[in-house]
């Protein structure tokens, strides 16, 4: 490229690329012209099948999951700049992802990791999904024009760096911004696309807008909770739960000579003069209304949960232990100790009637220190007590709901998510979450197999994008949106194999 080219000029090197594929006649006129080489959705149905109908569904996921990337990559640099990709693109990638999500919902199995075994990421599937799918020669034109994409985005992007760093900011402030914001586009595209699962995920994490610390425990906690969880309600039934996707409850409440106090899986109670133990705990929903059972002897306590009060049908008898206070004693090296004694006892307790508290508890409390010691005092919105949810549910179509303590994740795909506060809501008439989004509300109805029924429909996730740092270290974010469509929700992990919907021009 000659010293001093145009940006717009840089741009119409990209051109050639839209016609080296339209070579031949074309039975109807695509904008670009190489799309009329791709095949319609009945002709990967038929072409894709077999006599199994799992490896079928496998063969036919996977080429529509290649037809979409393969759009992409031959739009070259047009995918990050204004105008983006052309109507026909976007029509045609939203048909093989459409026909990819009717597949993968007509089965359970066929949505489940693994399901396209491993054909969305083989070359030599791609290569014969080409060479049976598409007119005779396109393998080696398509080779030849995805080069050409390649090597248009490097060089306009090679000028938008020299632009930059030739250019100062005050001669030319409009030009400089906009070099600076696709520069800055295409760099963190670039660096999302070579990350590893955790870095995506915590970065995920922060573009949605929770704290850093909050983060990084919350990445910590999710690969080591379920292993410890698991064990230890393993070893001791009853007295620790383990981690499951689903509903769970969080906050102090106290009452009539009960206290209990959640955290994680588990909950510590008190009550009739017993010290706190934990049990462990399990939430349903009857006629739409929460029931809790606490895992205790002589006979589990169950409690009904109406707003932020818990209550039980009568007085009952727990299981637990009182303190005989505390002596001196030595250790196994005979080093002088404190030694607790404590005696089992049966505990006759009074009728539960508990309401919530403002108290975080002894565990909410060393959270919000640690959160607040890494992230320069700021432990992030708090957590509300009662009725919230755990763990990740999603759709092959790319919409995710990620649910932490204090917030919900709604995302489109990979890395385009938003997170907002929640309420859990079992009122008797409705067992659903309310997501308070604004300006775009989502309700999420609970239904009784584990799964949320966000409705139909495109949703637009208003999501960001890191673009740098400001002087004090803080990132800079970019407005970065996308649109995938509704459906019911399924325990599952983010979709980081689907790629994005459009933007869509208004929620739902």
């Amino acid at each position: 490229m000659k010293r001093g080219r145009s940006f717009a000029a840089t741009v119409l090197l990209v051109t050639p690329l839209l016609t080296l594929l339209g070579s031949r006649a074309f039975a109807q006129a695509t904008n670009p012209a190489y799309l009329a080489d791709f095949p319609s959705v009945d002709k990967v149905m038929t072409t894709m099948k077999t006599a199994d109908p799992d490896e079928s569904a496998a063969r036919q996921m996977a080429s529509f999951s290649w037809l979409q990337q393969m759009i992409l990559e031959l739009s070259g640099p047009r995918q990050v700049m204004k105008g983006g990709l052309t109507p026909d693109e976007t029509r045609l990638r939203q048909d093989y992802n459409t026909a990819l999500y009717n597949i993968a919902k007509s089965n359970p199995k066929y949505s489940a990791p693994g399901a396209m075994r491993g054909l969305d990421f083989s070359l030599p599937f791609r290569h014969e999904l080409m060479e049976k799918a598409f007119p005779p020669g396109f393998v080696a034109e398509y080779v030849k024009a995805r080069a050409q994409a390649r090597q248009a985005s490097a060089q306009l992007h090679q000028q938008a760096v020299k632009a930059s760093e030739a250019r100062e900011a005050a001669q030319r402030p409009a030009e400089q911004k906009a070099l600076d914001q696709f520069r800055q586009q295409y760099e963190a595209q670039q660096r999302e696309a070579h990350m590893d699962p955790q870095s995506r995920q915590m970065r995920r994490c922060v573009t949605a807008g929770r704290v850093m610390a909050v983060c990084v425990g919350n990445g910590l906690m999710g690969s080591l909770m379920p292993n410890v969880n698991g064990i230890l309600s393993a070893a001791v039934p009853g007295a620790v739960g383990k981690e499951v996707t689903g509903p769970q409850m969080a906050g102090v409440f106290a009452g009539n000579g009960w206290r209990l106090e959640f955290s994680e899986a588990s909950v510590a109670l008190s009550c009739g003069g017993i010290i706190p133990d934990s049990h462990a705990y399990a939430i349903s929903f009857v006629n739409n209304r929460a029931v809790l059972e606490i895992a205790a002897t002589p006979k589990n306590v169950v409690l009904n949960l109406d707003g932020n009060t818990l209550a039980g049908a009568a007085a009952q008898a727990v299981d637990g232990r009182v303190s005989l206070g505390v002596s001196r004693g030595t250790d196994v090296q005979g080093q002088p100790v404190d030694v607790y004694r404590y005696q089992r006892v049966t505990a006759n307790c009074s009728k539960p009637l508990l309401n919530a508290t403002n108290s975080p508890g002894a565990v909410g409390t060393q959270q919000n220190l640690l959160v607040g010691i890494f992230n320069d005092g700021d432990t992030g919105p708090p957590t509300p007590p009662g009725l919230r949810m755990n763990g990740t549910y999603s759709v092959p179509s790319g919409f995710s709901a990620q649910f932490f303590p204090e917030s919900v994740i709604l995302g489109c795909g990979p890395d385009v998510a938003r997170a907002y506060p929640y309420t859990v809501v079992a009122d008797g008439k409705q067992a659903e979450i309310k997501v308070n989004a604004p300006n775009h509300p989502l309700a999420l109805l609970i239904k009784p197999n584990n799964q949320l029924d966000a409705g139909s429909g495109p949703y637009l996730v208003e999501g960001r994008q890191v673009t740098g740092q400001d002087a004090n270290g803080d990132y800079t974010f970019a407005p970065r949106n996308a649109a995938c469509n509704l459906a019911v929700l399924s325990p599952g992990p983010v979709p980081f194999n689907i790629a994005p919907a459009q933007p869509a021009p208004a929620n739902r």
